[in-house]
């Protein structure tokens, strides 16, 4: 398996960079984003950045409505947030049970390899790679279950917690976290597994 990439195609890097201002606060609530603007400021046509609107309102980061066109969407409140957590990490250990005696060689290289870049993403301060290889690690729990029900409502929530990513004191904390659960994995201590991915979602 290949090492973990961010994004492939110039619809998901338009994408990737709109999530980064998003995210750094750059780009704030309610914010008007339109396609003329957009496609300027990357020297594109106006189909890549229609899809990378798609990409980022289905994933919850912008909202498009008609007659008003597409803004940033506000962040969830501190009820909703709430809610969302818990609903992740059922999804989460769910799939994490079925799913831990599933993982062959080359599932533990490819993870190793993101968490080898988490490591150096940490070390450099870089939150937003932080933030995406995250939830690749993630997603990759999700996928390796192989329900693809479950692997779609996965994917409409969790984009809504990296909001709040700033829970942690030391960005070096995530890269233990997701290691300590990888140990787990391979050494198929599943109970010890499921308790630390539920202490890593927050």
């Amino acid at each position: 398996m290949n090492t973990p990439n961010l994004f492939y195609t110039i619809s998901e890097q338009i994408a990737s960079d709109i999530k980064r201002q998003i995210l750094s606060g750059e780009l704030d609530e309610d914010t008007p984003l339109r396609e003329t603007v957009v496609s300027k400021k990357y020297n594109v046509s106006r189909g890549p950045v229609r899809d990378a609107f798609k990409i980022l309102t289905k994933e919850g980061f912008l909202i498009s409505k008609p007659n008003i066109g597409v803004r940033v969407a506000p962040h969830p409140s501190n009820e909703v947030f709430s809610l969302i957590i818990n609903i992740r990490i059922d999804l989460e250990v769910f799939a994490l049970e079925k799913a831990i005696k599933l993982f062959n060689d080359e599932d533990i290289a490819y993870m190793k390899a993101l968490l080898e870049r988490i490591h150096i993403a940490c070390m450099q301060d870089d939150i937003y790679t932080v933030e995406t290889l995250d939830i690749k690690f993630h997603e990759f729990i999700i996928k390796k279950y192989g329900d693809k029900h479950l692997f779609d409502l996965w994917h409409s929530i969790v984009n809504r917690m990296m909001f709040k990513y700033t829970r942690l004191k030391k960005l070096l904390d995530t890269y233990e976290e997701h290691n300590a659960i990888f140990n787990a994995i391979i050494n198929g201590d599943t109970e010890t597994a499921k308790k630390l991915l539920r202490c890593n979602i927050q």
